[in-house]
């Protein structure tokens, strides 16, 4: 069959002649192997139900690849047929021929196993697993794709997967997708073993023979950028980085000579090496998202995230007449297309105006786009252990830092804070405690506007997000920014202007008087909230809501399912048991640790005897080992304020220290709930 190279020119070819002579590599910046048990069981289940009927064929869709030009750095190897292997880039299909690739091996190893010199299992297993090269040394067939600081990991990982190597070598587990190739062989070796009116010798014929792909073959990444924008102009799904990615390399496409590009692009005139960095900074942005159990999904709410550190970087091109701000930032579809609004290769008409495009594309993809990745995945997943590393702090405040995002992400409060976030980490990288008194301060807004306020998911969104916009452009610094969040918590959301005396018509310690009222029910959760804290308890969720029972002199401690609400569907019949003093309520958060009628029987239960009861299930509730009265709560009412005043005000010199804003204030003694009535 004739190679077009270079045409794109499209060939059917089963799996024997898609591989013949070739060897593919995943470049770094596709994602990683992504399938999970249900796509592996799916593609067994389909090469399986083929092997059973020997007439047919099984359509697998296409193939997209690159072959590099002749200078490229990946090289031709010839193997001991003397048969040529070259490289060819997978632009799209390494899911599938990565999966393919470890079911093969796992049949090969079966074979093998049955009889070591079976000649089934070795051809093939040279064929489609790992060749034997002419100078001695071997090579997979498949390469994947490296993980950024760690070369060659993937690639020796990927070899064990498809040797099952006896000894187990021992390898740094980094991202998920090292256990869903483990995962994988593990999927296809169980259904090996439960195979039924067909071999495992079959099978592999109906593999390599029978299963039938459509293979495009493209001369540069340009021409790859091209297909992707033909695919999205059909409306087919591209995930937001694809989408960015192609838009790029298009870009660039459109703008080269040879292999030129207008004089002014910073760093490279060469668009190979241009297209490369783009490729290599989604390679990047990939990783991070992935290391920490992100989806490809996810890069919809990181790009949303992120605009108000790109929107004016991309507003001075001017290529468009979009003002400077923040009018799209929060919805999440819509950035990627502001970005294509905003950069419009359409509106270029000088050689001056390609390299401000060019230059942008470059500084939002390999800079801003890769650094936000990575602070938007350690805000996200705050608790994985490669979360905030390099950040700077003792190993205490590292913890805690973790901790404060934790509860941002118990209170589904992340979202509306992850803008100022990135963009304090973006413009100071280097400050890890000017990150941690940031963190405390939205630690403390978020209880305020979130918990203690209504349930309104977009209350302060846009505010919060113009304010990291200002802190992005240098317009206001980190002292205006805590003086806003301080207005943000105490107006519940409604201001975070700095210009005005707006909140200035009451003092503080007037202020928190009036949050802390213990005529309300916000007021008890702060009282409570604010006595764990004290204490240093652990709080797993910002479920401790706090109400007054309606005699009037007892408090019901009730975990929720967020932000003070009770959980929804909640049994009518079981809101008699809140007539309990100081009560908890076992929540649907709970219920796999008990069965329904324990859940009852528990709900029955007085504080003290369900506290005791969950304790010897294993579920620890971290709240007081008393009853938790009015009287308890309007006695420590003034300890309470002093605790909160020294946490909001501000010294007189205006200067905000971390002192300032300590974790806990070892100073104020609370009584522990005395039980009384």
């Amino acid at each position: 069959m004739p190679d077009d190279l270079g045409n794109a020119q499209p060939q059917r070819v089963n799996l024997q002649q898609l591989m013949a002579g070739r060897y593919f590599i995943v470049p770094n910046y596709q994602r990683h192997f992504a399938w999970r048990k249900k796509e592996c069981e799916e593609l067994f289940a389909d090469v399986v139900a083929t092997a059973r009927n020997p007439d047919r064929q099984r359509f697998m869709s296409t193939i997209t690849a690159i072959v590099p030009a002749g200078n490229s750095i990946y090289p031709a190897y010839t193997d001991t047929s003397y048969t040529e292997l070259r490289p060819f880039l997978v632009v799209d299909g390494q899911q599938r021929l990565t999966s393919l690739t470890i079911l093969i091996a796992a049949i090969c190893r079966h074979l093998i196993a049955e009889d070591g010199v079976h000649s089934s299992a070795h051809e093939p297993y040279s064929h489609f697993v790992r060749a034997k090269l002419q100078d001695g040394q071997e090579i997979l067939r498949l390469l994947p794709q490296d993980i950024p600081d760690h070369p060659g990991l993937m690639r020796e990982f990927f070899s064990d997967v498809v040797e099952k190597t006896p000894q187990g070598k021992g390898f740094e587990h980094i991202i998920p997708a090292q256990k869903r190739l483990k995962d994988a062989q593990k999927i296809f070796e169980e259904g090996l073993k439960n195979l039924t009116s067909i071999t495992p010798a079959n099978l592999l014929t109906c593999i390599t023979s029978r299963l039938i792909f459509i293979l495009n073959t493209l001369s540069d990444v340009g021409q790859a950028g091209e297909v992707f924008e033909g695919i999205n102009n059909r409306g087919l799904p591209l995930s937001v980085l694809e989408n960015i990615k192609a838009y790029a390399v298009y870009a660039v496409q459109s703008f080269r000579t040879g292999d030129r590009l207008p004089l002014g692009v910073n760093g490279t005139s060469n668009a190979n090496e241009l297209v490369d960095a783009f490729n290599n900074a989604i390679g990047m942005i990939y990783n991070y998202l992935d290391r920490v159990g992100l989806k490809d999904d996810d890069a919809s709410d990181l790009l949303a995230a992120a605009w108000p550190i790109l929107v004016s970087p991309i507003s001075s091109a001017g290529l468009s007449s979009e003002k400077k701000g923040v009018p799209d930032s929060l919805d999440r579809n819509r950035p990627a297309q502001q970005m294509r609004d905003s950069l419009q290769i359409a509106a270029v008409q000088t050689e001056e105006q390609k390299s401000i495009l060019l230059n942008k594309l470059d500084d939002v993809l390999t800079e801003k786009l890769v650094k936000a990745s990575r602070f938007f995945a350690d805000a996200r997943r705050p608790m994985k252990e490669v979360s905030f590393a390099g950040i700077g702090l003792e190993r205490s405040e590292l913890s805690e830092l973790r901790d404060l995002h934790q509860r941002l992400v118990e209170m589904s409060s992340t979202s509306p804070f992850l803008p100022l976030l990135i963009a304090y980490r973006t413009v100071f990288p280097g400050d890890g405690n000017g990150y941690l008194l940031l963190a405390r301060a939205i630690e403390r807004a978020a209880f305020w506007v979130y918990v203690l306020g209504d349930s309104n998911t977009g209350k302060g969104q846009k505010l919060l997000a113009g304010m990291a916009r200002r802190l992005a452009d240098g317009e206001i610094g980190p002292q205006e920014v805590l003086k806003g969040l301080h207005r943000f918590a105490f107006s519940k959301g409604k201001s975070i202007k700095l210009d005005d005396d707006e909140l200035e018509d009451k003092n503080l310690e007037t202020r928190l008087d009036d949050m802390f009222s213990v005529s309300n029910d916000e007021g008890f959760a702060a009282v409570a909230y604010e006595w764990l804290l004290s204490k240093g308890t652990n709080l797993p969720s910002y479920g401790n809501f706090v109400r007054r029972h309606t005699d009037g002199q007892s408090l019901q401690l009730v975990p929720t399912s967020g932000r003070g609400q009770l959980p929804h569907g909640f049994d009518n019949d079981l809101r008699k048991h809140m007539n309990h003093p100081g009560n908890i309520i076992i929540t649907r958060q709970m219920k796999l640790r008990i069965t329904l009628d324990e859940k009852r029987t528990f709900n029955s239960l007085p504080y003290l005897s369900k506290v005791q009861e969950l304790e010897k299930i294993g579920y620890k509730v971290p709240l007081p080992k008393l009853e938790l009265t009015a009287k308890w709560a309007d006695k420590l009412q003034g300890e309470i304020l002093k605790f909160s005043c020294d946490r909001w005000s501000f010294p007189e010199s205006g200067i905000i220290v971390e002192r300032t804003w300590p974790l806990h204030y070892s100073n104020v003694e609370y009584d522990e709930p005395s039980g009384e009535q």
